[in-house]
């Protein structure tokens, strides 16, 4: 039987050759991995978000890589915004909008309207009062900008948190897979050593030779067997 002792040569060559082959389940497990788990979330955006978290997640990704760095210049962002009398004041307020606000306007295929110059199309739901109603594109500070996408458009989560649930998916789907893997390995290898697959030489009589190799031609080398006292 195989040596499996690590201290002998033929020990530290089958750990090196499994730590090979358990490198290379990882590899290919965390890029399935990382493939379902992107897959999940793109479907998600396409499918689960409202219409502004979808066009508002570039900016909310920009906004916040841009407020981690140490410079905080203002950025240009393009907001929907409606504008309405301060009662207290008299003054006109801008306020963005959120989802819960405005419903987008569809063509007649189902898709978003969009125009070139003012952006995409959307209404305001009745109830909500508006002196003006417009994509408004301004300079903001971008920590600002990221902290009221994240309470405002994606319901208190951060960018992270967003991608938490397809890491989740991910991380499951490499575990899983790379133990299914070496579990499957380790009894093939079984096999090996039990005797069930041919790998390498192996020491016969000749006796034993001829018994399983009654219809070999050879390899032009003529062979000489002798009987083998028991």
């Amino acid at each position: 039987m195989p040596s499996t002792n690590p201290f002998t040569e033929e020990g530290r060559t089958r750990f090196r050759n499994f730590q090979r082959r358990l490198l290379t389940y990882f590899a290919l497990w965390l890029l399935v991995g990382a493939g379902i788990g992107c897959a999940g979330f793109w479907y998600t955006t396409r499918h689960s978000f409202a219409p502004l978290q979808r066009l508002y997640f570039k900016q909310y990704a920009f906004s916040t890589f841009k407020s981690r760095l140490p410079k905080k210049k203002p950025s240009r962002y393009s907001l929907l915004v409606r504008v309405i009398t301060d009662p207290t004041t008299g003054k006109d307020v801008v306020l963005g909008c959120t989802d819960e606000q405005v419903e987008p306007v569809l063509d007649e295929r189902g898709k978003l309207l969009v125009d070139k110059k003012t952006g995409p199309y959307f209404r305001l739901k009745p109830g909500w009062e508006r002196k003006l109603f417009y994509w408004r594109v301004t300079s903001a500070n971008d920590a600002f900008v990221r902290a009221w996408f994240e309470q405002n458009i994606y319901d208190g989560k951060s960018l992270l948190g967003l991608f938490h649930p397809f890491f989740a998916i991910g991380f499951f789907v490499v575990f899983a897979g790379t133990t299914a893997t070496v579990l499957f390995d380790r009894r093939i290898n079984r096999r090996y050593e039990k005797g069930e697959r041919v790998r390498g030489t192996c020491a016969v009589t000749p006796k034993e030779y001829e018994r399983e190799n009654r219809e070999a031609t050879g390899l032009g080398l003529e062979v000489f067997t002798r009987k083998v006292k028991a």
